[in-house]
């Protein structure tokens, strides 16, 4: 029951994230202002740590969308849709270890064992 529910909450977790994916890129200017503005803010501890998910989750979307738009600076905005979901990811694993240690126990004892 508990790797089921580990697994339901990661995988719903995961799928989420096309949910908030906006129809389109913005302007080419707006992805290359917000993507340097953005990336110098992440070296801001605590301002970060102030972002919402639901924050995270635009910046992400933002990025890849502009990935997608506008290629010549793709690289750039995959590098920072992935510092943000990293932010993301990283939240979520310490609020599963914090919340559920007994899940938290079960996934480093089956990793160890190479379960995965």
């Amino acid at each position: 029951m508990t790797k089921r529910l580990a697994l339901l909450l990661i995988s719903s977790f995961i799928l989420s994230a096309n949910l908030f994916a906006p129809d389109s890129a913005p302007t080419k200017d707006k992805c290359e202002q917000d993507q340097l503005l953005w990336l110098i803010q992440v070296a801001n501890e605590k301002y970060l740590d102030s972002l919402r998910y639901q924050e995270l989750r635009t910046r992400v979307s933002e990025m890849l969308n502009c990935a997608n738009a506008y290629g010549k600076n793709e690289s750039l905005y995959w590098s920072t849709a992935f510092t943000y979901e990293h932010e993301i990811e990283r939240r979520f694993v310490t609020f599963m270890f914090k919340r559920h240690p007994e899940i938290g126990r079960k996934f480093t004892t089956e990793d160890a064992g190479g379960l995965r």
